[in-house]
């Protein structure tokens, strides 16, 4: 439902779209019972440096019924720079809310998601939007840095197991998540562009990039449009780091299996995964000389292979019924 406090009418939306020659850019946030980081979100936001020839407003897509984020959002609106469209998604899921957000965004030329437990450095829109209009690319999408909640311990630092991969600026990419990301809006046209098949899984913005590119959609990497995610204690534990592992082979295979389905490829799929999982082994034994990074390392490997032929076989990982941070 719109909310009728922050008085957003789609329609007059449009209207003003129609009559303005400006690069209209929607920044979308999806939240669910985490005022704390919402916050440091909005915050964040609110110092962004926005090009003289973009036109930016915000929408938080509230997950939770009670709309428990309205508060908080009427009153950041009140001295936000930019127009701020408040909705409550009262049905749950990720996909759904994001889907969500791409209706609220109708009147955009592009959509930039960031998450609610991220905060972005005040060049980020700006440097995702010039590396757009320097490769004309339908996806922009950069890097996403830890920031620590406590200080983590030294097998982590040392392992590096929240680094994110990154490359040089324009390089195209095949993939792409919604942590930080600028999307050319006519990827968005279908009614849900982000599978309602995944609300628990996880994975429907892997599934929406995977499928863009393969329908010949261009990604490419800006890296010095920067977010940084926060990492909750909850996260800095070898448990954590080696579900969220398997998770990604398991959203791996069902995305494979939804778009690029075979006997053949199956068959291809399970030798990857065997051999994964035949590496984390090595990588285990290696680690009585090692220590435990490689240890967790060989385990990341195991459970990889493991969530990859558990989504071949149609079983999935719900990963999102916990909520961390706040």
């Amino acid at each position: 439902m719109y909310s009728r406090r922050l008085g957003y009418s789609p329609t007059s939306a449009l209207v003003k779209r129609r009559e303005s020659t400006l690069v209209t850019v929607a920044v979308c946030a999806l939240t669910f019972r985490r005022p704390r980081g919402l916050a440091r979100l909005v915050e964040g936001l609110r110092n962004l440096e926005i090009p003289a020839d973009a036109e930016v407003y915000l929408v938080i897509v509230d997950n939770d019924p009670e709309g428990s984020a309205g508060d908080q959002i009427h009153a950041a609106q009140e001295s936000f720079p930019w127009p701020v469209r408040y909705v409550v998604e009262p049905h749950p899921g990720i996909p759904v809310a994001r889907n969500t957000a791409v209706r609220v965004a109708a009147d955009a030329d592009f959509v930039a998601f960031i998450d609610d437990d991220e905060f972005p450095d005040r060049h980020w829109l700006k440097e995702l939007l010039v590396v757009q209009k320097n490769t004309a690319a339908d996806v922009v999408t950069g890097p996403v840095l830890p920031d620590f909640e406590k200080d983590p311990p030294q097998w982590i630092v040392g392992g590096g197991f929240f680094d994110r991969p990154r490359f040089p600026t324009g390089e195209r990419i095949n993939w792409a998540t919604t942590s930080s990301v600028l999307i050319a809006r006519h990827l968005l046209e279908s009614a849900e562009p982000f599978s309602t098949d995944m609300q628990r899984t996880g994975g429907s913005d892997t599934h929406f990039f995977m499928r863009s590119e393969m329908e010949g959609a261009t990604i490419v990497w800006a890296d010095e449009a920067l977010v940084s995610e926060t990492i909750p204690d909850t996260r800095m534990t070898t448990s954590w780091i080696v579900r969220r592992e398997y998770r990604r082979g398991n959203t791996l295979s069902i995305c494979l299996r939804s778009l690029q389905d075979s006997p053949l490829r199956r068959v291809r799929r399970t030798g990857h995964a065997v051999l994964r999982i035949g590496q984390g082994v090595g990588t285990i034994l290696m680690s009585i000389f090692r220590g435990r990074p490689t240890a967790v390392r060989g385990l990341q490997r195991v459970a990889f292979g493991l969530g990859m032929i558990a989504g071949l076989v149609g079983l999935r990982y719900e990963e999102y019924v916990v909520v961390h941070g706040s």
